[in-house]
């Protein structure tokens, strides 16, 4: 089931874009377009080199300029930040240490190295091209396939250069699987390392209100929950969750899902797509289905969540949907089952005796690459008939 206004009816149909008029015309709004009382421009310097050790910054020349109201390197801001990921990946996401600005030594081409602060660009480029940063060039990694076996370690910490890996099963345990195999293929296939460029670029503007407290953000981006709840400090949520009130200081920018999962250990509520697409994630908030993945946990403050685990008796004996599951064959690797379960529990909940076209628009919500629905569908059709008739 596609939670309340997520929009499942109009899946596969061509549907009109609302931003299209004014881009046509010219009436968009990009970052550079954004012009705030008093707004200061940023400006970094970059490193010329792959890699290299930083022995000194001199900014005596560009804190000279008129107009230039300051200029920080890695001691000034890298303390400040207390934790770094993406929302869309999580925080236990694989990842090599990727500070505000390079401290010690630079490690790409591009790495910053120093931010200058000044009253428009103009000036803040031309402090950091007075800038000096004395460089002692260190050999680098140039090729991934050499880079596993290479004694040059671009991360101290991450032996091999590797920064993370998928887990498989071993390839000796499919040794016999090849050696009995009439035809045997070898392919190596290459996946180009790259990120989105916009031909806007990147850019933010931030305005701090101290008066109330808040920061408005504008940002060039596709994703800007990536952007909401920045900041430095934590915010303190009562939830109530299965049946049982939690107290806890969470970042603002944590999403339900990573709560449940990493801070209430309730992993049942399993992260797929991490877009609201696959439905995996699905918990009930205050009865409304909603993706977990797509939901800030300080947004549930105050608010009554259950996961699958909370459908369940107190003395273990299934809800009538898991039960309808298990006698219907509706799951197999038992995934995508949880968001499933706890969709259809909020489907019923509203539409007692759903005909077979609504459940299967109700489940358009939901992938499962394992049962082929079937399953499903008799499974909620059966759950129906059985609270219908209690």
């Amino acid at each position: 089931m596609a939670p309340t206004g997520s929009g499942a009816d109009y899946a596969g149909t061509r549907t009109p874009r609302v931003e299209d008029a004014r881009l046509l015309t010219g009436t968009g709004t990009y970052v550079d377009d954004v012009v705030r009382p008093g707004m200061l421009h940023a400006c970094f310097v970059r490193s010329p080199m792959a890699r290299g050790h930083i022995l000194g910054i001199d900014t005596s020349a560009a804190l000279r300029l008129d107009d230039v109201h300051a200029v920080f390197v890695a001691d000034d801001l890298n303390p400040g930040v207390h934790e770094q990921w993406y929302t869309l990946n999580g925080r236990h996401d694989p990842d090599t240490p990727r500070p505000p600005l390079a401290q010690g030594e630079v490690r790409f081409v591009g790495d910053p190295v120093a931010m200058v602060v000044a009253t428009d660009r103009y000036i803040a480029e031309d402090a950091a091209e007075a800038m000096i940063v004395d460089y002692e060039p260190l050999p680098p990694v140039l090729d991934y396939r050499a880079a596993l076996e290479s004694a040059v370690l671009v991360h101290p910490d991450r032996p091999g250069n590797l920064a993370g890996q998928l887990a498989g099963r071993p390839m000796a345990d499919l040794d016999p699987v090849f050696a009995d195999a009439p035809h045997v293929v070898t392919q190596t296939l290459y996946q180009q390392s790259y990120g989105p460029v916009p031909m806007e670029t990147r850019g933010t503007v931030a305005e701090w209100a101290a008066a109330g407290g808040e920061m408005t953000i504008w940002a060039a981006t596709q994703s800007p929950h990536e952007d909401t709840g920045t900041g430095t400090d934590s915010v303190e949520i009562r939830v109530r969750i299965n049946g049982t009130t939690r107290r806890a200081q969470v970042p603002p920018r944590l999403t339900l899902a990573d709560f449940l999962r990493v801070d209430c250990g309730l992993t049942s509520t399993h992260l797929g797509c991490e877009h609201g697409v696959c439905g995996a994630c699905t918990v009930l908030l205050d009865g409304e289905a909603v993706r977990a993945c797509l939901v800030f946990a300080v947004q549930a403050d105050g608010a009554e969540v259950t996961t699958v685990e909370g459908l369940a008796g107190q003395d273990g004996r299934l809800s009538t949907v898991q039960e309808a599951f298990r006698e219907h064959h509706g799951l197999q690797c038992g995934f995508c089952t949880p968001g499933f379960v706890v969709s259809v529990t909020a489907f019923l909940a509203e539409h007692p005796k759903p005909t077979d076209e609504e459940i299967r628009e109700a489940l358009t919500g939901n992938l499962c690459r394992c049962t082929g629905y079937q399953g499903i569908v008799n499974a909620v059709r059966a759950a129906a008939q059985r609270e219908s008739s209690a």
